[in-house]
C-alpha cells in the first residue's frame, strides 16, 4: 500500500466534515470582502486614498490631503507592491484574512484544546465583530491583527522553552519590527513580551533573553526609522496619531472619570451609534458584540430602501436597513455569553496565577490587561466619543487568549449547562453572521 492509499484510508467523517466548515468559513469571508465597497468601511475612502496615492503618484499622502496619512505604511506598501505587478488589492486583504484565522486557530491549538474545540473556537473569534470588520475593506488593522497574534505565539514560545532559541527571538524579533511599521501599537505587544521576558529572566536566572530584547529594539528601530523620516517630513512633525493634531476638549476630570466608569443600558433601547454614548463600557461592549456603527451592510441596497424599511441611527443622517435593527439587538444580547467566557477567562487566569496552577496564565492577563489599559488610556486622553475613538477593533486580537483560557472552564461545568451555552453560542454567531451578511 503506497502512502496516497494510507492517507486516503486514514480519512474519516471527522476530517471531511471539519474540510467543508474550513472551506464555507473561507467562502463565507472571501464573499464578504468581494461585496463589500471598501470605500463604505469606516475610514474606509482615507485608507483607499492612501493606497491611490502611492500606486498612482508614488508617494504617501500629505496630512492635509488625507487625515490618516500618519498611518504607519507595511500594509499598504504590500498591496501596492503587488498591485504594480498587475495583482488586485483584493488578493493579498484576503490572504491576510486567512492567516488571521490560521494564527488564532494555531492560538487555540497550543492552549490545549482539540481540533475540533478549536475549530468551534476560531470561528466563535473570527465571528465577532471587530473580526468580520478587518475582513470587509481595505483596513492596516487587517495586517496589525497578523503581527499582534504573531508576537503572542513567540511570546508564548519563548515563555515555554526550556532553553533559549535564537530562532525563535529572530522570529518574535522580526514580527516585533514588521508590527511596529504596520501599526505602532505593536509596541504595546512587544512592551508585554519584555516584561514576560523580564519575569523569566529572574525566575530562570538566565540573561540570555536580554539578546533577545535586545535583537527586537533593532529590528523595530531598523524598521521603522525610514518612516520616520519620511512621516517627518511629510506631516512637518511627529505625531502618534491624528487626535494629536485636536485641539483639547474642555472636560473637566469628573465628567472623564464618570465617563470611563460607566455603563449606559441605553443600549438595549436602542442598538447603534451614538446610543449609549455616555459611558465607555457600554460603548465598548455594544461595539465587541454587535455592528455598533451601523455601517456594515451594502450602503447601495440601502439607500435605495423606502423611508419606512431604514432606521435613523445618528444625528448626522446616518441610517441602517430596518431589518438590522432586531438583528443588531438580539446581538447585544446573546454577545453576553462570548464576553462572559473571556471574563471569566481572565478570572481563571488570575485563579491559576495565584495557585500556579498554569504558565500560561501571565500570558493571557499580560496582553489582555495592557491592551485594554491602552485604549482607556486612549479614550481618557482623547475624549472625542463622538469620534469613534471607542472600538474594539483597536483590540480584539487579545481577546483569542481569554476566549481559550475560558473554554477550559466552560468544558468543566455539566454537560447540560455545555448544552445550552453552546446552543446560545451559536444561535450568537449566526445572528452576527447574519447582521453582518453583505447582500448584493
Amino acid at each position: 500500500m503506497n502512502a496516497l492509499s494510507r492517507f486516503a484510508h486514514q480519512i474519516t467523517l471527522k476530517h471531511i466534515c471539519f474540510l467543508v466548515v474550513v472551506i464555507i468559513v473561507f467562502a463565507f469571508q472571501a464573499h464578504q470582502l468581494f461585496s463589500f465597497n471598501p470605500y463604505w468601511g469606516y475610514d474606509g475612502g482615507a485608507h483607499v486614498n492612501i493606497l491611490e496615492t502611492l500606486l498612482f503618484e508614488h508617494r504617501f499622502p500629505t496630512l492635509a490631503e488625507n487625515y490618516l496619512a500618519w498611518h504607519e505604511p507595511l500594509y499598504y506598501l504590500v498591496l501596492v507592491g503587488l498591485g504594480y505587478i498587475g495583482i488586485s488589492f483584493w488578493f493579498p486583504h484576503l490572504l491576510i484574512i486567512f492567516a488571521i484565522d490560521v494564527l488564532v486557530f494555531g492560538l487555540f491549538r497550543r492552549m490545549g484544546h482539540g481540533n475540533l474545540l478549536a475549530l468551534f473556537g476560531t470561528i466563535a473569534v473570527i465571528s465577532l465583530p471587530a473580526f468580520l470588520e478587518v475582513g470587509l475593506y481595505f483596513t492596516n488593522e487587517a495586517l496589525n491583527y497578523v503581527f499582534l497574534l504573531a508576537i503572542m505565539h513567540t511570546t508564548l514560545s519563548l515563555w515555554r522553552e526550556d532553553r533559549w532559541s535564537w530562532k525563535t527571538s529572530l522570529l518574535f524579533s522580526i514580527c516585533a519590527g514588521l508590527g511596529a511599521v504596520t501599526k505602532i501599537t505593536a509596541l504595546v505587544a512587544f512592551g508585554v513580551a519584555v516584561i514576560l521576558l523580564i519575569i523569566k529572566m529572574v525566575q530562570k536566572r538566565t540573561w540570555k533573553y536580554v539578546l533577545t530584547i535586545l535583537m527586537a529594539i533593532v529590528f523595530i528601530i531598523g524598521c521603522y526609522a525610514p518612516w520616520y523620516m519620511v512621516r517627518s517630513q511629510s506631516l512637518s512633525g511627529i505625531s502618534v496619531n491624528n487626535y494629536d493634531m485636536l485641539p483639547a476638549k474642555p472636560l473637566v476630570l469628573d465628567e472623564r472619570v464618570g465617563f470611563m466608569t460607566r455603563f449606559d443600558d441605553d443600549i438595549f433601547a436602542f442598538p447603534f451609534w451614538y446610543s449609549g454614548g455616555t459611558g465607555f463600557w457600554s460603548m465598548l461592549y455594544a461595539d465587541t458584540v454587535s455592528d455598533y456603527l451601523g455601517l456594515f451592510e451594502n450602503q447601495d441596497l440601502k439607500n435605495a430602501l423606502p423611508a419606512g424599511e431604514r432606521v435613523m441611527t445618528t444625528h448626522n443622517g446616518n441610517s441602517v436597513s430596518a431589518y438590522r435593527k432586531p438583528l443588531a439587538e438580539a446581538a447585544l444580547r446573546l454577545g453576553a455569553l462570548p464576553v462572559a467566557v473571556m471574563l471569566f477567562g481572565i478570572l481563571s487566569a488570575l485563579v491559576a496565577l495565584k495557585k500556579r496552577k498554569s504558565q500560561d496564565a501571565l500570558i493571557v492577563l499580560g496582553f489582555s490587561s495592557a491592551f485594554l489599559l491602552a485604549l482607556t488610556y486612549y479614550a481618557y486622553r482623547y475624549p472625542y466619543y463622538d469620534q469613534g475613538v471607542i472600538k474594539s477593533i483597536f483590540i480584539a486580537p487579545t481577546f483569542v487568549l481569554p476566549l481559550a483560557f475560558g473554554l477550559h472552564l466552560f468544558r468543566r461545568c455539566p454537560k447540560w449547562v455545555q448544552a445550552i451555552g453552546f446552543t446560545v453560542w451559536a444561535a450568537y454567531i449566526t445572528v452576527v453572521v447574519a447582521l453582518f451578511f453583505i447582500h448584493r
